[in-house]
């Protein structure tokens, strides 16, 4: 496996682990957050295999804070997005195309999000030295091997 396909693999892991911790950090019922702090748990438990430094581990929270936001604009985004779907859908006569416009947004949300997040985890890559990064991908690749990620 070449250095691309591994570093792409090792980033939709982590970006998957981040993503999925900063979603459930805004769960509004007692088993999101139950599932939110037992993700954000196992983050924490591989991050500290790494060794960070304090200055890396300011930058990984930096980034772990920007996610958050990132995911709760489009979290409240969506949101609205349901809330005028739904209403459309009360009416007598829905408009087909605010309809579809509606669903162009969410499309076009979700893949704004991604890009933003992928930015974000290449800056996580950034924080990592080059042996950390080689452990990052040992760990994950046992993981997933185990599935026990």
């Amino acid at each position: 496996m070449n250095y691309k396909k591994l570093f792409l693999s090792t980033s939709i892991v982590v970006l998957v682990t981040f993503l999925a911790g900063s979603l459930f950090a805004f769960g509004s019922n007692r088993r999101g957050a139950v599932l939110r702090d037992f993700i954000e748990y196992r983050v924490d438990q591989e991050l500290d295999r790494l060794d960070l430094t304090k200055e890396q581990q300011t930058k990984v929270e930096a980034v772990r804070q920007k996610i958050r936001k990132e995911v709760q604009s489009i979290i409240q985004q969506k949101q609205q997005s349901k809330k005028q779907m739904l209403q459309e859908w009360s009416k007598d006569n829905p408009d087909r195309e605010y309809l579809q416009s509606l669903l162009d947004r969410k499309q076009d949300l979700q893949k704004q999000a991604a890009e933003t997040i992928m930015d974000l985890m290449l800056d996580f890559h950034d924080v990592l030295t080059k042996e950390q990064r080689k452990q990052l991908i040992e760990r994950i690749h046992e993981l997933q091997t185990n599935r026990d990620f």
